[in-house]
């Protein structure tokens, strides 16, 4: 029998009024990302709503069904669930990290609302540059009168740990300086480039992350090689190397942050072994700030090790979504498994995690995964491929160092930055549909 003709409709083409509300949605919760952790949990529930209600499965299905990315992130998250079948852990536990990786969904999702859509995706990628320019505002404005609870590292936290932070204002210097590069003239260009140095100033000066250190780091190697013309690498590379001399000179936190870390490997060869850390504030903040980075560096690394030790022990396929708790506590002593209990029950790793609970599969599928939108953009101008490559790389860094699609905010993040960049491609590049604008080399719109 055949569907009624106004099913027929929905089912091929989405609804006008649901889609649009969709990507309003989807514009909402990439404002929120850095800013609520439950707003965005809210707008990430109204977005599945909305998408689901404008239908148009006929479509999606056309502009999903030879997309990477999306083949790449649903293969990770089948994988996941079916890793509950022989997870060590409870039942319970292993549903709540098939939960954690839901997010991956936000993939589709957003490619559907986004593929051909360059003001969407431009709307997207601003909310987020947006929320971070009001981050560093709020950030500028703590140093001049502190109006916020400190971070526990005595650094400016406004709505996030001062690592995501820190890392999340790297994406922003980075976003800064493709629009300056390629999207701004006269006195909006240098604005833009302000912004950007006042967004390196604070990650290196006053966020003592040394996660978002490297992150940085990255973000002005990749715009080094991507943005001036080779005849003036040389004097963008003295630039950048200048700033950072003068910033690491200035920066006592910093310094510290890096000492600290000094210290634990020195400590970490001439032991053999890892102790639980106890590390109480003091009146020197900087001596905390130091003895925090040793502490800090003590717990990753064992729980790197560990985490190393499962992966060896079961490399195919590994113990199974939800299980690293459940393993790391059988192994080692009770302190140390409370301790996990207040680090997100996660090795600081996503590479690692993967590698522990899914075995060379799932850790072969996240690589993919991070590939994927780089390798997309390979051949495409400068202008587009600049902030795909650099935001490769923070999610790289990112993820060597933290469990990035477990967590929370990094969870959705991620995801959605690397489908929006990649979801409108130039005219001439590899795999783009005949009838697009043609390419420029400087664009005047905002990003794209």
């Amino acid at each position: 029998m055949a569907a009624p003709l106004g099913v027929r409709a929905w089912r091929d083409q989405p609804l006008p009024g649901p889609q649009s509300a969709a990507r309003w949605s989807l514009v909402a919760m990439a404002f929120s990302l850095p800013i609520s952790g439950l707003a965005t949990d809210a707008l990430s529930a109204v977005l599945v709503l909305l998408w689901l209600a404008a239908g148009g499965w006929s479509e999606r299905w056309r502009q999903l069904r030879h997309d990477r990315l999306v083949a790449v992130s649903m293969a990770l998250l089948l994988l996941i669930a079916a890793g509950i079948s022989w997870s060590a852990a409870p039942p319970e536990l292993a549903a709540r990290g098939l939960a954690r990786y839901t997010r991956l969904l936000i993939v589709p999702i957003a490619v559907s609302l986004l593929v051909a859509q360059p003001l969407w995706q431009r709307r997207v990628l601003l909310a987020f540059l947006a929320a971070m320019a009001l981050t560093l505002v709020l950030v500028l404005a703590h140093l001049v009168h502190p109006f916020w609870l400190p971070a526990e590292l005595g650094g400016h936290m406004v709505f996030k740990h001062y690592i995501i932070q820190s890392v999340f204002l790297s994406l922003f210097v980075l976003g800064a300086l493709v629009i300056a590069r390629w999207h701004a003239s006269g006195a909006v260009r240098w604005g833009w480039y302000a912004a950007a140095l006042l967004g390196a100033i604070i990650v290196l000066g006053v966020e003592p992350s040394r996660t978002g250190f490297i992150a940085l780091g990255l973000v002005a190697l990749v715009f080094l090689f991507q943005a001036p013309a080779p005849a003036h690498r040389l004097r963008w590379g003295v630039a950048l190397i200048a700033l950072l001399a003068v910033t690491v000179a200035m920066s006592s936190g910093m310094r510290s942050r890096v000492q600290g870390t000094i210290d634990f490997l020195i400590d970490a060869n001439g032991s053999g072994h890892a102790q639980v850390p106890d590390v109480q504030p003091g009146p020197d903040p900087l001596e905390y700030q130091r003895q925090k980075a040793a502490a800090s560096g003590g717990i990753r690394m064992m729980l790197w090790e560990q985490a190393a030790a499962m992966a060896r022990e079961r490399p195919l396929l590994g113990w199974g979504t939800g299980s690293f708790r459940v393993e790391f506590c059988r192994r080692l002593d009770a302190d140390w498994c409370r301790l996990l209990k207040t680090s997100s029950s996660q090795p600081h790793s996503q590479f690692l995690f993967f590698a522990a609970e899914l075995g060379v599969a799932g850790l072969a599928l996240f690589v993919v995964l991070v590939a994927v939108p780089y390798a997309t953009v390979r051949r495409w101008p400068p202008w587009a491929r600049c902030p795909v490559a650099g935001t490769t790389a923070v999610f790289v860094v990112h993820s060597l160092f933290d469990s990035t699609l477990y967590l929370g905010v990094e969870g959705f993040t991620y995801p959605l930055l690397m489908s929006a960049l990649i979801a409108v491609r130039p005219a001439g590049a590899s795999g783009l549909a005949p009838g697009a604008p043609a390419p420029q080399d400087q664009p005047s719109s905002s990003p794209a």
